[in-house]
């Protein structure tokens, strides 16, 4: 039987399926706004929520996601607005991935949409939280762009718009989104242009979204108004730090030490899995600086710090990064794999518990040292199926679209990380979650998709 036979073949399938994706997706959508209805939000979302309230921005955190709360709360107050709109990307970008796998004859495409609820991704799907917000932006746009791919010109530009909308907005939402954005931004180009070269279509997607930072460089400065926070000394203090308690001779600059600074308690306030605890504790011996000349200093002195002590800051980052992938054990706390409850907070925004949402608590609790939830798991199944697509010559674009992007969100963290909260990792475990289905999905019918995204033309 040839390929576009057995394509014919399935089409009455694929019809009636396509009901089943729409009304899995609506159910879905349904049963977590009911799980954590009005949305869950810790002091980080309580930061982001009083910039919004009182249009006052810093880019503490990006502002874009506060600028866009505060169009929410006009609508909703409170939590509730932002948790439609990340649980509406999040079953769009479900729901079109499976119609896109329907559309070029994949079997049983209605389980990519059961992603949603697994704990290792509805876990913290409910909390308002920028990590969240960029995953579910992503995989909408992707999603879009590969359901998109063989329908009429204008669904086409409508849809192809739209997928370079929300791709912005991923970039803007997380400091590191700049890294998860570029293959989908790729991705897009080569929606726009099917019969172009993907390694041109992968440099205007890097001018794209080089061109993104730019916009939000104004937009923040220059429309929002936001103060500069200058995050980046997270990083470098935590690095100083890291390489002065291992053997360094390092000394913090003035303008980071908190009053009756003393040299003795940096390294017991050291945490190589947390940098909280060099500031934000009742005995942390550091502070942050607004003094922009003080944080340009610093640079200068952390750039020579790790040239001359590299082994040591590598260690030090290998450590942390470690902690991040869940290579050794941390703290419940820092691990932040779910968010149960409301903190306390003055506009009196409360979430109830209920069945469900107990129900997915404990399913996260009994499955937290499955490895499920494990960095380590994902990257490590992201560039198995990545060489599984290289030495099979899969034309699984997508799916390593998917893959490269959730790797390209994760490495950097080598060099960045501050914490081991799984949120940072979310996007590479659901992104990797998909590409894996879909590439079962290609297991179960070698023959119709050995060509892969071919088969679509055919049809």
């Amino acid at each position: 039987m040839s390929t576009a036979s057995a394509s014919i073949r399935l089409l009455p399938r694929r019809r009636s399926t396509a009901w089943l994706l729409a009304l899995l997706a609506v159910l879905g959508f349904g049963l977590e706004l009911r799980v954590f209805w009005p949305g869950l939000m810790s002091t980080d979302s309580f930061e982001q929520y009083v910039q919004a309230a009182l249009h006052r921005y810093s880019d503490h955190h990006p502002p874009i996601m506060a600028w866009v709360w505060s169009l929410t709360d006009r609508v909703i107050p409170g939590p509730a607005g932002m948790l439609i709109l990340h649980l509406s990307l999040l079953w769009i970008g479900l729901w079109s991935v499976a119609e896109g796998a329907r559309k070029r004859g994949f079997r049983y495409t209605w389980l990519i949409l059961p992603i949603g609820v697994m704990p290792w991704i509805a876990n913290i799907a409910g909390v308002i939280w920028k990590d969240v917000g960029m995953a579910c932006a992503l995989l909408a746009a992707g999603g879009l762009l590969y359901d998109v791919e063989n329908s009429d010109r204008r669904l086409r530009f409508l849809v192809i718009t739209t997928g370079f909308v929300l791709i912005a907005y991923a970039t803007m939402v997380r400091a590191n989104g700049f890294f998860a954005a570029l293959p989908l931004a790729a991705y897009a180009v080569a929606t726009v242009r099917p019969r172009g070269a993907f390694t041109r279509a992968a440099g205007i997607g890097v001018a794209f979204v080089a061109l993104v930072l730019g916009g939000q460089q104004l937009l923040e400065r220059k429309v929002l108004d936001a103060s500069p926070r200058h995050l980046s000394q997270l990083v470098m203090l935590f690095d100083l730090a890291g390489i002065a308690c291992r053997g360094g001779g390092i000394d913090i600059p003035i303008a980071f030490r908190k009053p009756g600074y003393d040299a003795a308690a940096l390294c017991p306030a050291y945490d190589p899995d947390q940098v909280d605890k060099l500031f934000f504790f009742p005995k942390s011996p550091l502070q942050m600086s607004l003094d922009e000349d003080a944080v340009q200093k610093l640079r200068g002195k952390w750039l020579a710090a790790a040239t001359q002590y590299p082994k040591l800051y590598l260690a030090h980052r290998m450590q942390s990064f470690a902690g991040l992938l869940g290579l050794h054990r941390v703290s419940e706390d820092d691990r932040y794999l779910r968010q149960p409850y409301m903190q306390p907070n003055p506009w009196g925004f409360a979430f109830t518990p209920n069945t469900l949402s107990s129900a997915l608590d404990a399913s996260v609790d009994a499955l937290a040292d499955s490895g499920l939830f494990s960095g380590a798991l994902w990257i490590a199944v992201a560039a198995v199926l990545l060489v599984v697509i290289a030495r099979r010559r899969l034309q699984a674009r997508f799916e390593a679209v998917l893959l490269v992007s959730g790797l390209m969100n994760a490495l950097p963290y080598l060099f960045l990380s501050l914490a081991p909260n799984y949120r940072f990792l979310y996007w590479t475990v659901l992104s990797t979650s998909v590409a894996l289905v879909l590439m079962l999905l290609r297991a179960i019918a070698p023959e119709l998709h050995r060509t892969g995204d071919a088969t679509a033309s055919a049809n």
